[in-house]
C-alpha cells in the first residue's frame, strides 16, 4: 500500500517511498508551551497522526519525533506575571498538551525533544555553523550568513535572493546582511540562558529543532511536518543549516498543514 502526500518542496503529490532497511524518519514540529493547546493544535498533529498510523498500517515503522519550544521570550514574559521560573512554568503547559492529545487519541512520539535539555546538541551545531564559514559571532550573538546557503534558501517557497525586500540594516546593526538570522543570542538577566564561547545566552529558534531532530534521526529526515506558517523563515532555516553542518538535503518530503477556518 502507498500513501500519497503534497511535497511541498517538489510542489507535487508524491508516493513516500520508505527505506527498507530502517524505520521512516518523521520530525513533527512541537507547540511554543506558554498556554493551553487550542483547536489549531489539534488539527495539526491529527493530520500528522493519520499519516504515521497509515503508514505503520502499511507496515513502514515510523520513528517519530517532535519538539517542545520550553525557551522563549513569551514564556519568560508569561512566567514572570505568573510568579513562577519559566522552565516550571513552561514543564505546566507540555504536561496539559499531552493529556490534550491522548484524549484525542493521538499517538505519542517516540521522543519529545524539548529546547532546554538539548543545549549541548545546540551549540555543536551553532560551532559547526561558525567552523563552516556560515556564521559569524558578534559580542556574544551568532548570526547565520544566509546567502552562503545557496542550495537551501527558497526550497519551499521558491523564493530567490533577488527577490527579497528588507530593510537597510541600522548603523548600530551587529548584522553582515538583513537577510542573516541569530542560531545564538545573548540572554537578558531575567531570562534562562546558558554559558557558552561566547558568553551566556539562549538558542535560535531555527538552530533548535534542527538541532533536536538531528540527535534522534541523523543528517537527513524522511518527512518533516509543520503548519504552512512555519514554511517560511522557520524550515527554510533549518534546511539552510543542514547545508552548513553536513552539506546535505534537510528532509526529502516536506508536509505542511493549512489553518483551521470556522466557519
Amino acid at each position: 500500500m502507498t500513501i500519497r502526500v503534497y511535497n511541498t518542496k517538489s510542489g507535487r503529490k508524491e508516493a513516500i517511498e520508505a527505506p527498507g532497511d530502517r524505520d521512516i524518519r518523521m520530525y513533527v514540529c512541537g507547540p511554543t508551551v506558554y498556554d493551553h493547546s487550542h483547536l489549531g493544535h489539534a488539527r495539526s498533529y491529527i493530520a500528522f497522526d493519520v499519516v504515521r498510523r497509515y503508514l505503520e498500517f502499511s507496515g513502514y515503522p515510523v520513528h517519530h519525533v517532535q519538539n517542545f519550544t520550553d525557551v522563549e521570550d513569551v514564556i519568560t514574559k508569561r512566567a514572570k506575571a505568573a510568579g513562577m521560573e519559566p522552565l516550571p512554568y513552561a514543564e505546566k503547559y507540555i504536561r496539559a498538551y499531552l493529556e490534550d492529545m491522548d484524549a484525542l487519541n493521538v499517538k505519542r512520539a517516540r521522543e519529545y525533544a524539548r529546547v532546554s535539555g538539548h543545549i549541548p546538541e545546540i551549540l555543536g551545531a551553532v560551532k559547526a555553523v561558525l567552523a563552516n564559514g556560515f556564521g559569524y559571532a558578534v559580542d556574544g550573538d551568532v548570526y547565520f550568513r544566509t546567502r552562503k546557503a545557496k542550495h537551501s534558501f527558497g526550497i519551499l517557497t521558491h523564493q530567490k535572493f533577488d527577490d527579497m525586500v528588507a530593510d537597510p540594516l541600522p548603523p548600530d546593526s551587529e548584522k553582515e546582511d538583513p537577510l542573516d538570522f541569530a542560531v545564538w543570542k545573548r540572554s537578558r538577566p531575567d531570562e534562562p540562558g546558558w554559558d557558552s564561547p561566547w558568553g551566556r545566552g539562549r538558542p535560535g529558534w531555527h538552530v533548535e529543532c534542527f538541532a533536536m531532530a538531528s540527535k534522534y534521526l541523523g543528517p537527513q529526515i524522511d518527512i518533516h511536518g509543520g503548519g504552512k506558517d512555519l514554511m517560511f523563515p522557520h524550515h527554510e532555516s533549518e534546511a539552510m543549516i543542514c547545508e552548513a553542518v553536513y552539506g546535505t538535503e534537510w528532509t526529502r518530503y516536506w508536509l505542511h498543514n493549512g489553518f483551521l477556518t470556522l466557519a
